[in-house]
């Protein structure tokens, strides 16, 4: 017997309709995700990538160890935007100082790139819940949750992963 309060349930109602719909189609771009693999140097993008952050980084230290030399099949491009989501949500979460890190290193059985800030770090559960789409520690602004779970999903369609690691209060490592 009360209208409004029916208007405003419908209102909700397909508020989170529209929002569902939202979510599976995102979800179907990222399991759609062609790469086109081509020979290129890892080194060599990451120093491009970083390059392109210079005009972003305030009173942040950027520190790139990226040798040269190395030879993979990657998508330039998927790879680039994936590196680049994650040197953003690091510039981010420094607020404008601190030190940021891209490395690249070789272990026994893989190349490893590493994005290491000294922001704030997260805990446990953040860096747990950081790859479901549409998670952000964030409040409002141009940041909907994506960046991370989208690298995720670029890095698992080379054949890799994508691992958070850090402490609240220390920093975080994305590799």
């Amino acid at each position: 017997g009360q209208p409004e309060l029916l208007a405003d349930i419908e209102t909700v109602l397909a508020a989170s309709r529209h929002l569902q719909e939202m979510i599976s189609r995102v979800h179907r771009r990222t399991e759609d995700l062609a790469l086109r693999l081509a020979d290129a140097d890892p080194g060599e993008l990451i120093r491009e990538t970083a390059a392109s952050f210079a005009p972003l980084l305030g009173d942040v230290r950027l520190r790139v160890d990226a040798p040269e030399g190395w030879r993979c099949r990657l998508d330039r491009e998927q790879l680039r935007e994936a590196l680049a989501n994650l040197v953003s949500n690091a510039l981010e979460a420094m607020k404008g100082e601190g030190e940021l890190r891209i490395a690249l290193r070789e272990t026994k059985r893989e190349l490893v790139i590493e994005v290491r800030d000294t922001g704030p770090g997260m805990d446990r559960k953040e860096a747990a819940r950081a790859l479901e789409p549409f998670f952000t520690t964030k409040g409002g602004g141009a940041n909907f949750g994506l960046g991370l779970p989208y690298a995720y999903h670029v890095m698992r369609k080379h054949g890799g992963s994508l691992h958070i690691a850090g402490k609240k209060g220390e920093g975080a490592s994305v590799y």
